[in-house]
């Protein structure tokens, strides 16, 4: 791993020895909305047990 001097990380770890390094900048700039909306976007279409208003939570 390379990292420049102008780069801010944490470092986060957890009781099963994982460490974690977050790209503060990059993190800062995100959008949250839109990144959760990716990650859930398959769960939203494809679960049966959703109302259909539900569906379209991330719907633009």
């Amino acid at each position: 791993m390379t990292s420049a001097a102008t780069e801010l990380f944490l470092a986060s770890g957890g009781d099963d020895n994982t460490l974690i390094l977050w790209n503060l900048p990059r993190i800062l700039k995100l959008n949250a909305l839109s990144y959760a909306c990716s990650l859930v976007q398959n769960y939203l279409q494809t679960n049966t047990k959703l109302e259909q208003s539900d569906r379209s939570l991330c719907q633009s």
